[in-house]
């Protein structure tokens, strides 16, 4: 039995519209923080969320546009669900 999961709803209540290398994708953008040494706050680790098929392997080291913030795209990784998680880093 294969699990699928319909994840438009998912991204239309949490997900954000963004221009990766020119075309438009729908994804969840998170800016969070990373820390280090007694929890102090040492930078943050930006990634952004999308379906696999919107993120193929090829899209590294491209432009990911969110709101008017540039960012690279520095890895991807696929979850094995249909959906990637693109690790960035602001211009």
């Amino acid at each position: 039995m294969n699990f699928t999961e319909d994840t438009a709803a998912m991204l239309a209540d949490f997900g954000v519209t963004a221009t990766l290398d020119g075309v438009s994708v729908e994804g969840i953008f998170d800016n969070g923080s990373t820390s280090g040494l007694s929890n102090m706050m040492l930078g943050s680790n930006p990634t952004f969320t999308c379906r696999s098929a919107d993120a193929p392997s090829s899209k590294r080291n491209k432009t990911l546009v969110v709101g008017s913030v540039s960012y690279t795209v520095r890895e991807i990784k696929e979850d094995g669900t249909g959906m990637s998680v693109l690790e960035l880093e602001q211009v």
